[in-house]
């Protein structure tokens, strides 16, 4: 069975001076050896600190199994340049 995760943030910190953050949501998957494994990410929205991101994921979801997801919120500025707004980890299960 897939579920599909859409995102979507609200009031999230501002980190830019003179616009808003540019915020990137980057997903994980905790695999049966604790490690996280990337899923993907969102596109960028710009000067916005309540995106409703239009990429959406589909994963596997294992009825008995517990699952482990961690969002990741960054302010992307380009050029491999990004702060951490701020992450939250989720469980299906």
């Amino acid at each position: 069975m897939k579920v599909n995760l859409m995102i979507a943030c609200r009031k999230l910190k501002d980190l830019d001076v003179f616009s808003k953050s540019d915020p990137v949501c980057r997903v994980y998957e905790k695999s049966d050896s604790g490690q996280w494994i990337k899923i993907g990410q969102t596109e960028r929205i710009d000067n916005n600190l309540n995106p409703d991101f239009k990429k959406t994921f589909s994963v596997n979801y294992f009825f008995e199994k517990n699952q482990v997801f961690k969002f990741e919120v960054i302010d992307d500025d380009g050029s491999n340049d990004f702060d951490l707004i701020g992450e939250t980890e989720v469980s299906f299960g």
